[in-house]
């Protein structure tokens, strides 16, 4: 009885762990590829395309050019 006990444990205790490290795997591949993506999208971003006219970016670098000269007359 005991050693039925201590098989089943061992198996229940094994089976866990493997369930837990594909888990793991899988959730450290989910946020690789989330990390990548933003990366991405921070790239994309910053890129020369979004200074192209009629972009909320190029509008506020416009902007605060106006205010640098504004500064430097004052």
């Amino acid at each position: 009885m005991a050693l039925t006990n201590l098989i089943l444990t061992v198996a229940g205790v094994s089976a866990v762990i493997l369930l837990m490290r594909s888990d793991v795997k899988q959730s450290a591949s989910i946020f690789k590829r989330n990390v990548r993506q933003i990366r991405h999208w921070l790239e994309q971003e910053s890129s020369p395309a979004a200074q192209c006219p009629g972009t909320y970016n190029a509008w506020a670098n416009r902007v605060n050019a106006k205010d640098e000269k504004r500064i430097e007359i004052e």
